[in-house]
């Protein structure tokens, strides 16, 4: 088969009756991934990398990204990586796409975002009134995120095996609202049916 491609864009196809030497399928979408933590590293090394090593941090994203590629991933969404100033890390992916390395494309998560007593809070950025979050989901827009990924609830009780919606119900609908009018994904972090019931 030979395609004739115009701005990203298959225009039309030809069949030929020699035997074929490629597969065409089409490109699958992981919708939620974290390129540093993909096999091997755990949350500790993780961190150490981004605080420590960026530059093997953005080979190792880069050579998961690769992998990703190769395995017919071609869309991914990376729903914010663990820390504040990540943003070197969709940098770094572009970088490579700009050097012709074929990585897939990602909308990102700048960072997470929760409040005081949600899951894991202190790997994300954290608000503490309306007029912080606005101006959050503004600078999410401004890094280039395609998605606002939000931890709202408290982290594991295991004795009712329950979790608590820590987020106020009016932030979540300013994020809700400003997410929609700027072409941002809004993603929920939930583990209960209810929080998932509230996507």
């Amino acid at each position: 088969v030979s395609f004739r491609i115009q701005d990203g864009k298959i225009l039309s196809c030809e069949y030929r009756n020699d035997p074929a030497k490629f597969t065409v399928t089409p490109g699958f979408v992981n919708c939620h991934m974290h390129w540093l933590m993909l096999g091997e590293p755990t949350l500790e090394r993780e961190l150490e990398l981004m605080r420590n090593r960026p530059e093997e941090m953005i080979d190792c994203i880069i050579e998961n990204a690769r992998s990703t590629v190769r395995k017919g991933i071609t869309a991914c969404c990376d729903k914010g990586p663990p820390g504040l100033e990540t943003h070197r890390i969709y940098q770094g992916l572009k970088t490579a796409k700009s050097r012709g390395l074929p990585v897939p494309k990602t909308l990102v998560s700048t960072w997470t975002t929760s409040v005081d007593g949600a899951f894991a809070s202190s790997l994300t950025r954290r608000v503490y009134s309306q007029n912080e979050l606005e101006q959050l989901i503004r600078e999410l827009q401004e890094t280039g995120a395609g998605i606002m990924k939000i931890i709202p609830e408290s982290g594991l009780h295991l004795a009712q095996f329950t979790y608590d919606w820590v987020f106020p119900e009016q932030y979540f609908a300013v994020a809700r609202e400003m997410t929609a009018r700027l072409g941002l994904i809004l993603a929920i972090h939930a583990k209960s049916p209810e929080t998932i019931g509230m996507g």
